[in-house]
């Protein structure tokens, strides 16, 4: 496509004024007429001959990045002619990567490269894809622009936020730190994790008596029981209505999302087993890891485009799912913002149901605006 520049409408409002002028002197209407149509003429020839440079187009981001952190935009513009380019370049963003369009007026002087370094944060998770961006080229008179459509797709994946500030952040990674002697010493007493084999003396309880190894020595034998070397930690989040309000640009599933990975990275860092659930009508996604697996990128993947939906939480089912699913135990964060006092009374059952097995914890996300209003004076 072949747009007229700014030059030539000037030029053309200059050849406009000898045609109204040519009311009162009727010369000038022949010399402004002709005006008119070489300047299209030359905007025809400078737009063809703009068409014909050839120019290279890269942008460069990383293949992941980071809700709410800076992420680097690296775009490049080669002239392998040799003469120079004036270039305009426009691009509009994928919502969840940026709230605006990119826009550059680039000069390129031959046979050499041209390089925007842009930041770029992006408000929401999910998987976006850069398309072709426009690029104008001007034709060597200035006056006409050769847009065309430059650039390969490039394809970034948004993922929870990782790094957290304040005192947040300063105990994550003091939690994440390796320190010589920071290890879990055995000791005798009751747990569910057998040390070792002895034989029955009077006054043990029963119930610690290892059949299948008496029967296979004939005679009683008992099993110590050591503390628990790695502990079972359950993320239960509310995927539903409850969790689709927002601050500002996160939503409540953002913040606890975020939450939910700094923890359970912690949790690996010290050998624990990790599962994350997300809920809301149905069980819509399990994703389990563990002190072998501390590769997170398969966790980021699994649930950087999971949304909050507009359908009711349903307790039962998620308790239910946690007496089959769930090893005895469990410690269970279950994640959730309490709206209404109907969310109250089945969420106090659900709990009283789930710690006859496990052992539960509530987070509570708040909305700042509503507890602002509930302190505010009427």
């Amino acid at each position: 496509m072949i747009l007229p520049s700014a030059r030539a409408f000037r030029l053309w409002g200059v050849a406009t004024l000898f045609l109204v002028c040519g009311w009162i002197v009727p010369e000038l209407i022949v010399p402004g007429f002709l005006a008119d149509v070489l300047i299209l003429v030359l905007v025809a020839v400078d737009g063809w001959l703009a068409r014909g440079h050839v120019v290279t187009l890269r942008r460069s981001l990383p293949p992941t990045a980071y809700q709410g952190e800076p992420t680097p935009l690296t775009v490049a513009v080669e002239n392998p002619e040799t003469r120079p380019l004036h270039l305009r370049l426009r691009e509009v963003l994928p919502a969840p990567l940026a709230d605006h369009a990119v826009s550059l007026d680039l000069r390129v002087p031959p046979r050499s490269v041209a390089e925007e370094h842009l930041t770029l944060v992006p408000v929401a998770r999910d998987t976006v894809t850069l398309g072709s961006a426009a690029l104008r080229v001007a034709g060597p008179l200035g006056l006409a622009w050769a847009e065309r459509r430059a650039g390969d797709p490039v394809t970034v994946r948004i993922y929870p936020r990782i790094h957290h500030d304040g005192e947040a952040g300063r105990l994550i990674r003091a939690a994440l730190e390796p320190r010589d002697g920071a290890h879990v010493q055995l000791r005798a007493g009751p747990s569910t994790e057998v040390a070792s084999l002895r034989e029955y003396l009077p006054g043990d309880d029963y119930r610690a008596i290892a059949w299948k190894s008496t029967a296979r020595r004939g005679r009683p034998v008992v099993g110590e029981r050591a503390w628990e070397q790695r502990q079972r930690l359950a993320v239960l989040i509310d995927a539903g209505r409850p969790m689709s309000g927002t601050d500002g640009a996160w939503s409540k599933l953002d913040h606890a999302l975020a939450s939910a990975l700094a923890l359970a990275r912690v949790a690996v860092a010290w050998g624990d087993d990790v599962t994350i659930v997300l809920f809301s009508r149905a069980l819509r996604k399990v994703v389990r890891t563990g002190g072998r697996t501390r590769d997170f990128a398969a966790v980021f993947e699994a649930l950087h485009r999971e949304q909050a939906d507009a359908l009711e939480p349903d307790w039962g089912a998620m308790v239910g799912w946690c007496s089959s699913g769930l090893p005895r135990r469990t410690t269970t964060v279950v994640c959730t913002s309490i709206v209404d006092p109907g969310t109250t009374d089945r969420l106090a059952a659900a709990l009283g149901a789930l710690a006859s097995r496990h052992r539960p914890l509530l987070v509570n996300l708040a909305d700042p605006a509503v507890a602002a209003a509930a302190r505010a004076v009427p």
